[in-house]
Formats: C-alpha cells, structure tokens, sequence
C-alpha cells in the first residue's frame, strides 16, 4: 500500500453531501423586522397621530351630540368612531412607510441579503405591522367608543352588550389595520413613497366620489365595494341607507381587497431587482 493510499480519508468512497444552508428561521425574522419597526420615529409618531383622531373625535363627538333628541337613525356607536376616518390616513402612510422607506435609504439590500426567501421577509413585515396597529389602535377605539358614551348619556349612549355594538368597535382597528396594510401592498409595488401615498388616498377617497358622480346606475352600485366604503360598513350598527353593505358582507369585500393586494405585492417583490 502507497503512503497517498494509506493516508486517504475513509470516506473517500461514499458521496459527499454539501451541508444545506441553514437560513434564518422565521421567529428571527419576525424579530428582526419588529426591531426595525420599533427603531423608526415615524412609526411611534404616525401611531400617536392615529390614536389622537381616534380618540378625540369620539369624545368631541360624544361632547356634542344632544342626548335628548339625537334623532332616529343616529348610531351612537359610529358617532364614537367617527376619528376612523382621519385616522386611516395615517395607518396608510405608516403602511407605506414600512417598505419604501428600506427601498430609499438601501435598506432594503441589506434585508433581502440576510433574507433571501422574500415571501418570507414579506409575510413578517405583514404580520409585525399588522399586529402593531391592531393592537394599539384597537385600545384607542375602547377609550373613544366608553369616553363619547359616557359624555352623551342616555337615552342616545349604547353599551357593548347591544346587538352590534362589539362587533362595530372590534371593526374599527380591523379597518384601520387593513388601510395600513394596503398601504404596504402599495409601497411594495410602487417603492415609492409618494406614489404610493397617492394611489393609497386615490383607492380610498378618489375612485368613490368619481363612481357616485357619474350619472350611471351600474357604477353607482359599484361606489359600495370600494375598499373605504366596504370596510367602514363594519362600523356601522344603524344603518342609513337601503343599498349600504351589511357588516359581513362589507367586511368580506374589504378583506378580498386586501388579501388581493398583498398577493399582487408578492409578483414585483419576487421577479424585480432591489
């Protein structure tokens, strides 16, 4: 026997099998992106900004209704929420903010590097964000719907325990939750902060006001399963006109369009250079 013989490994006669990579596991991913959320000023900023409209505009609303003749079709419940309406806008831009502000500053290189498996890095984005405005604005919706009922007083106040009432203020951090997110499915898209802002305020406000203007029934009809108009059927209790969307049905649309919008995220995300 040689020496080169004598001194060959004994695994030279079986088939190497290069170690698989071992990656980042979700968990670390989801940390890593809830640092990152965490870390920026806007998001702690457009958050408070949030919980302000939601919160003072149902006690200004709640301070101003007259309590002994509110009206036969007032909702108490949506007068609480009314601040969502304002306060979506700064859920959206937050939403945007996530993503496009990693595609301006480079950011975005560095993630995509420690997470190749983009759906992944996505779905955490997703979720981080998500969870974050539920659960702050969804203590915001609490003290605004008890404060507002507790300035009207009876006979116009309601309390949770009348048929829809939770339901309604759950609703109110849903929607906002899900703005937000569209927001996100936007800036994935576009990568750009202004752009999508603006096709974000456009899908929201634009495309119902030109659906209701025009003088056709069809798109008229339409005006109702916009996103907007969808989603804030969720906070309704009283329900004021005939071809309004019920609550399950409004939120059924609002979801649709924005599980369709994250999944549309995913292609350019997928097949586009950072």
């Amino acid at each position: 026997m040689t020496a080169s013989e004598a001194t060959r490994p004994a695994t030279a006669g079986r088939e190497q099998v290069p170690p698989r990579p071992t990656g980042r596991s979700f968990a670390n991913v989801l940390r890593s992106e809830l640092t990152k959320l965490r870390s920026v000023r806007s998001t702690m900023w457009t958050l408070l900004v949030a919980v302000f409209f939601v919160i003072g505009f149902g006690i200004l609303l709640g301070a101003v209704v007259d309590s002994k003749a509110p009206g036969r079709d007032f909702d108490p419940t949506q007068a609480s929420l009314s601040g969502i309406f304002l306060a979506q806008l700064a859920t959206g831009v937050l939403g945007v903010l996530v993503i496009s502000s990693e595609y301006s500053t480079g950011m975005i290189r560095t993630s995509l590097a420690a997470v190749p498996r983009r759906r992944m890095l996505l779905a955490a984005k997703i979720i981080t964000f998500g969870v974050a405005v539920f659960v702050v604005t969804a203590v915001a919706a609490f003290i605004a719907f008890f404060s507002a009922q507790a300035l009207m007083g009876s006979p116009a106040a309601t309390s949770l325990g009348d048929p829809g009432v939770l339901r309604a203020v759950i609703g109110a951090p849903l929607y906002l939750t899900g703005i937000g997110l569209l927001g996100l499915a936007l800036g994935t898209m576009l990568r750009r902060t202004a752009g999508a802002i603006t096709a974000l305020f456009g899908v929201i406000f634009v495309v119902p006001i030109i659906l209701n203007v025009i003088p056709l029934d069809w798109l008229n009809h339409l005006a109702k399963y916009a996103p907007g108009d969808a989603g804030q059927s969720m906070l309704s209790v009283v329900h004021r006109r005939s071809d309004q969307l019920s609550p399950l049905t409004g939120g059924l649309v609002f979801l649709a369009w924005v599980v369709g919008a994250l999944v549309l995220a995913t292609i350019p995300l997928m097949k586009r250079d950072a």
